[in-house]
Order: structure tokens, then sequence, then C-alpha cells
């Protein structure tokens, strides 16, 4: 039997750019942390994980044009671990609270 790869790019693009949860989760140390959201339109585009709402940035609406079309319904958000920072003096990102379960 035949292994059919998940996905073949540069390592950067997998790294940015997976193209399903396999290759999401496996590239990358720590790995990409996916948590369950649900996609709101209504003007801007906004995700809510966990009871908070937050807004997907106009440069993420044109690398994913089609999560218009997700409204209302529910996503896996890939969130890397890299991208997140302390809210402290960081009132130009949107904030979230959130529990830290491991760090490596």
């Amino acid at each position: 039997m035949a292994t059919v790869p998940e996905q073949v790019d540069a390592p950067q693009r997998l790294y940015d750019r997976p193209e399903n949860l396999f290759v999401a989760g496996f590239i990358g140390t720590p790995p990409m942390n996916l948590l369950e959201g649900a996609v709101s339109v209504n003007g801007g585009v906004s995700v809510t994980i966990g009871g908070h709402t937050l807004p997907i940035a106009d440069e993420a609406i044109r690398n994913y044009p089609r999560l218009r079309e997700y409204d209302r319904r529910p996503v896996i958000v890939g969130l890397r671990a890299g991208d997140l920072h302390p809210s402290q003096g960081r009132d130009d990102l949107p904030q979230f609270t959130a529990r830290v379960d491991l760090v490596e």
C-alpha cells in the first residue's frame, strides 16, 4: 500500500499555510494550537473562541477570502505560540484571556 503525502511544499510554506489539520499540528515546534471556534460576518469578520470574539485582520481575509462563506459555522482556528504576546502595552492587538497549560 502506497503512502500519499499530506502536503508537499517548501518548509516555510508548510509552516505558514498548512493545507490540513495534520500538517498544521505536525509542522513546527511547539506545534500549532488548534482550537474550536465559530466565524461571524457582520460587516467585518471575526471568530469566537472560548467566549472571546477576535476580529480577523484584513490581511488574513485577503489570504483566505472564502472565510466570509463560513458565517455562523464552526471552524478550527490555528494559533502559533510565537504569534501570541502578553497584552500589556499591546493595545493594537486583539486580546483574550487564556490559561497556559504548558510552556516549552
